[in-house]
């Protein structure tokens, strides 16, 4: 396949990855607990130079995540060490806000286009 085909197909040395992010907070939270956690992850995750798409559910308290890297006002290609410092922000947030949050899980790098 040529290169131009491999880019717009986001094969082979185009392939971009990310990672899931699923949390599970107190279901029934009220907005003074659920707004000041999403500020906080989402403060953790760009510090790092990563983005962040998706959302939850304050009802059931289920929210989901897709990551990746930030570079040059685009999405680009995460790293293993990009998903360990993933783990280290939601280890520091379950630290934070232990009471709200019931478990989460962050999954490992996968193809964002597929």
């Amino acid at each position: 396949m040529k290169k131009r085909i491999r880019k717009k197909r986001h094969r082979g040395e185009f392939v971009e990855y990310g990672i899931e992010l699923c949390v599970r907070l107190l279901p029934g939270l009220d907005v003074d607990g659920f707004n000041p956690f999403f500020d906080a992850l989402i403060n953790a995750v760009e510090m790092h130079g990563l983005c962040m798409g998706g959302g939850g559910n304050p009802k059931t308290g289920d929210c989901e995540f897709f990551v990746t890297r930030v570079s040059g006002g685009r999405c680009v290609s995460m790293i293993p060490e990009d998903r360990d410092e993933v783990v280290m922000c939601m280890e520091a947030l379950d630290t934070r806000f232990g009471d709200a949050i019931v478990s989460f899980t962050v999954g490992p790098l996968v193809d964002a286009w597929r």
